[in-house]
C-alpha cells in the first residue's frame, strides 16, 4: 500500500475488505493513515506493522486512542553493552535498527581477519557477543528474533517473546 494518499488507500481497503493489513511505512505514514481513518470512521480492519507503531506510541506524536489494537513486531538489541553505551550517549533506549550498524561493523571486522573475507561473510557463520548471525537464501540477515506486541489502553503489551 502506498501511503502518500491515505484517502485513496482507505477506499481501496473498503473495496478489498482484507482480514488484516500490514503497514510498512515510516511512522508519519502510519499516523496519516490512522488520522484519515478516524476522520472517516473507517478503521475496522486489524493492522499489523513493525516497530513504527511503538515509535508513535513512545514519541506521543499521535493520540494513543488511534493506535489502540494495532499489533506490531519489534526486537530489542541483544547486546547489553551496546544498549548501555547507546543510552549514555543519546539518553534513550535504542529503537528499531539502531544496533544493526553496530553488528554489521563487528561482522565485517571478523570477516576481514579471515583469509577470504568475502567467503566468510557468504558463509555467514559469524557471532557477535554470542549472537550467531547467518544469511538466508535471499541474503537476509538472520539471528535477531522478533517479539509481538499489541497496543492496549495506550501501552504496548507483549503477546509473545
Amino acid at each position: 500500500i502506498n501511503l502518500t494518499d491515505a484517502a485513496s488507500v482507505l477506499i481501496e481497503l473498503r473495496k478489498k475488505r482484507p482480514d488484516v493489513v500490514f503497514v510498512d511505512a515510516q511512522p508519519a505514514g502510519l499516523a496519516t493513515l490512522l488520522k484519515k481513518a478516524a476522520e472517516n470512521s473507517s478503521r475496522q480492519i486489524p493492522i499489523l506493522t513493525h516497530s513504527i507503531a511503538d515509535d508513535l506510541l513512545q514519541d506521543g506524536a499521535l493520540d494513543k486512542t488511534l493506535l489502540e489494537g494495532i499489533t506490531f513486531t519489534s526486537r530489542k538489541s541483544q547486546d547489553p553493552e551496546f544498549v548501555k553505551r547507546f543510552e549514555q550517549r543519546y539518553r534513550r533506549e535504542p529503537r528499531l535498527n539502531s544496533d544493526l550498524g553496530y553488528y554489521a561493523l563487528h561482522l565485517l571486522h571478523q570477516a576481514l581477519h579471515e583469509s577470504d573475507p568475502i567467503e566468510k561473510l557468504k558463509d555467514g557463520n559469524l557471532k557477535v557477543n554470542q549472537i550467531k548471525f547467518t544469511f538466508d537464501n535471499r541474503n537476509a540477515l538472520q539471528g535477531l528474533g522478533q517479539d509481538l506486541y499489541v497496543i492496549q489502553s495506550g501501552a504496548a503489551r507483549a503477546v509473545s517473546k
